[in-house]
C-alpha cells in the first residue's frame, strides 16, 4: 500500500545503532489527506530543515559512521525536503520505506511526450 509521507536517510549518529537500517529510508511522518489538502506536512518539511541546518550538518564527516559517502550533499538538496510516495516496510519496529515517487514522474514524463506526439 502506497502512502504518503516524509523521509528521512537513515544516520546512526541521529536515530541510533541498527545495522539492517544502514543506507535506507526512515518513513519519518506519513501525512494524511487532510493534512496534504491543508498543507500541514509544509510546516513539518520547513522545521525539518531547520533542524539538519543546526544540527545535523555540523556533525563530523568521519564520526558519521553511515554507509552513504556523500550524506551532506543529499541532505544540501532542496528535494530532500519534500513530500514523497513511499512503500511502508517494517525491520526491527522500525518503519522503513521505498520511495515510489520516481516512478510517477518517469510516467508523468512519457505521458506529457506522448500526449505532446499525438
Amino acid at each position: 500500500m502506497m502512502n504518503l509521507a516524509i523521509t528521512e536517510l537513515f544516520n546512526p549518529i541521529i536515530h541510533g545503532k541498527e545495522p539492517l537500517m544502514d543506507s535506507h529510508y526512515l518513513m519519518t511522518y506519513k501525512i494524511s489527506l487532510d493534512d496534504f489538502m491543508c498543507n500541514e506536512y509544509k510546516c513539518i518539511l520547513s522545521k525539518m530543515r531547520d533542524q539538519y541546518d543546526n544540527y545535523v550538518k555540523k556533525i563530523d564527516n568521519e564520526n558519521n559512521n553511515s554507509i552513504v559517502n556523500n550524506y551532506n550533499k543529499i541532505i544540501d538538496m532542496d528535494k530532500y525536503y519534500s513530500l514523497q510516495i513511499v512503500e511502508p516496510i517494517m525491520r526491527n519496529d522500525v518503519t522503513s520505506c521505498i520511495i515510489k515517487t520516481y516512478a510517477l514522474s518517469i510516467f508523468q514524463r512519457k505521458w506529457k511526450n506522448y500526449m505532446s506526439n499525438k
